[in-house]
């Protein structure tokens, strides 16, 4: 296996750009990676929870008119957070890069967070926590997280991913 060259420069907003090339297929990965999410959110759930709703609105896109135009560009835009990092991020043909970018940049940049998609998200991780908080074993895994490295879930628990507001959020 021979690992491409990676080259590293930084914008003159100090944002650092890692490229790695390999002109042997026309695809591009682009993520943007902020070097911050669980381990320094206010509230067990914050993080995840701003980073998964970016891609549900901006000023000028709903969330379905994010993925219908991500959709025709042959993409889909993904964002998230975990212990140590929150990160947007996508794929495209070379050719579609512009346009794909565009649409990245409108939801890092101008996020609506709207009261209905904070209530669906909410329904969502309530929901997938009902099922996970079931078997021992995973609850296990929750209670030993939070024991032995002072570690909440990422998710949050019923408890905090309800009393997280609009307002924690922006």
């Amino acid at each position: 296996v021979k690992i491409p060259e990676i080259s590293e420069s930084n914008l003159p907003n100090g944002i650092k750009v890692v490229v790695v090339q390999r002109n042997s297929v026309p695809l591009v990965t682009v993520s943007l990676m902020l070097s911050s999410g669980a381990n320094t959110e206010t509230k067990d759930g914050l993080a995840d929870m701003t980073a998964s709703l970016l891609t549900k609105g901006t000023k000028t896109r709903s969330a379905t008119g994010i993925a219908e135009q991500m959709e025709f560009l042959g993409s889909s835009i993904n964002s998230g957070a975990n212990w140590n990092s929150t990160n947007v991020s996508f794929g495209a043909t070379s050719d579609k890069l512009d346009k794909a970018l565009a649409i990245m940049s409108d939801v890092v940049m101008n996020p609506t967070f709207s009261s209905d998609e904070i209530k669906l998200y909410k329904s969502q991780v309530l929901d997938d926590l009902s099922v996970a908080l079931k078997p021992p074993s995973r609850l296990a895994g929750y209670v030993a997280a939070r024991y032995s490295f002072g570690e909440h879930s990422v998710q949050g628990t019923p408890e905090t991913i309800n009393a997280i507001t609009q307002k924690d959020i922006l």
